[in-house]
């Protein structure tokens, strides 16, 4: 642990360390997003005092944001938990989503090109999203429109420079969000399905003084942007750089296709050594200590989730990729306490299908000769931004 005078925070590193700080959420509070920006350069799912004049108007009619599932802390927190838990109900789980899961998969890698893809844009994007849409209830055709939406919340927070000008479009991006989910919201008051529109437009939230309310606009927004964006983007890095370690370790696409019953270890082990989310931030409340050290209270901590998930003192031989892995599971990437990610079992029931389908359908998949691989450019977000692939076949 140290303090860093650059980022202006206590950065965290070790596995232990981490782990200790995400078990102690009243002493380590969630940052809201505001601390990362000064007045005029603030996204505009952020504090409207950070929006610069052309975001402020174009956000002028929008509803403003609040902190609901992932940003919010206890004892506030434990609402939306609670809320979001009966949501993802035994009808969207990932066991009863996992047919519908096989058909978008083998409906995507039939569109495949003939010998090769580009396997981010033509999967690992619009495979989740699709799941997303489809779990929500609303068109899966609309994936590329859900994800510009994402990316409006996502890369504006994402540990990037943003210009003014993307704060703008980005502005657009959640307009248009807000505008489609309200009027979905009202269909489904007047006539509710199954989907989580349905449930949240009719949802009641159990407050601090033991009476229930409906959820408000903003919560409801807020809630339904959390899911696009944490069902889609950290979904989408951990196939990319899955799939691609499977084709480039020496004999693991075929060990994998010999004995399908190994690939949940190296999703988790994929997990650990490329998780799709690299950092968490924290505040103290009060002076803590951590590591020998004494935080003040009112200080930021940014925890290195990636460095703890490859810890030496944690897990042998951490800087290797071991598909054989036994104690893989044990990773942060999801994090850990009460903002472990709700959406873990959807994800890795993604990944795990992916995989199998991927290796049965396309033989002798493996990347493709000449064309390099990208990594797009987030400090707190590890993935794939171009991956093209080559196979020998299509099979049905």
């Amino acid at each position: 642990m140290a303090y860093s005078e650059q980022l202006e925070c206590w950065v965290v590193s070790t596995y232990q360390l981490c782990h200790q700080v995400l078990t102690q959420p009243n002493r380590f509070r969630q940052w809201d997003g505001n601390e990362m920006h000064e007045p005029d350069n603030g996204p505009p799912y952020g504090n409207p005092r950070n929006w610069n004049p052309q975001v402020r108007e174009v956000m002028k009619d929008a509803v403003l944001p609040v902190s609901t599932l992932v940003t919010a802390n206890p004892p506030r927190h434990a609402q939306y938990r609670k809320l979001a838990m009966s949501l993802f109900s035994a009808r969207r789980t990932a066991e009863t989503m996992e047919t519908e899961i096989h058909s978008i998969i083998d409906a995507s890698i039939d569109g495949f090109s003939e010998g090769r893809v580009e396997f981010i844009s033509a999967f690992a994007v619009p495979v989740p999203m699709q799941v997303i849409a489809r779990v929500l209830g609303v068109p899966g055709s609309m994936y590329e429109t859900f994800a510009a939406w994402a990316d409006a919340s996502i890369m504006t927070n994402a540990g990037r420079t943003v210009s003014p000008s993307e704060m703008v479009i980005h502005a657009k991006r959640i307009v248009e969000f807000q505008d489609y989910f309200l009027a979905r919201l009202a269909e489904r008051r007047d006539q509710p399905g199954e989907d989580v529109v349905s449930f949240l437009a009719n949802a009641r939230l159990d407050d601090e003084h033991g009476t229930t309310r409906p959820l408000t606009t903003a919560e409801t927004l807020g809630l339904l942007l959390h899911f696009i964006t944490a069902g889609s983007e950290t979904t989408t890095n951990l196939l990319g750089t899955l799939v691609d370690r499977i084709v480039t370790e020496p004999g693991l696409r075929d060990r994998l296709l010999a004995n399908p019953s190994n690939i949940p270890n190296v999703v988790e082990e994929g997990l650990r050594y490329d998780g799709p989310v690299q950092g968490l931030f924290r505040h103290t409340t009060e002076d803590v200590e951590l590591g020998g050290i004494t935080i003040p209270a009112g200080e930021k901590v940014l925890l290195l989730i990636g460095s703890a998930n490859r810890d030496e003192a944690k897990f042998e031989s951490a800087e290797t990729f071991l598909p054989e892995r036994t104690d893989s599971r044990l990773h942060l990437a999801f994090g850990f306490g009460i903002h472990f990610c709700l959406g873990a079992p959807l994800a890795r029931k993604e990944a795990l299908i992916a995989v199998e389908s991927l290796l049965r359908r396309l033989p002798g998949l493996r990347r493709a000769d000449g064309q390099p691989v990208a990594y797009h450019h987030q400090t707190l977000f590890r993935g794939l931004s171009s991956l093209h692939l080559q196979y020998d076949d299509l099979l049905d």
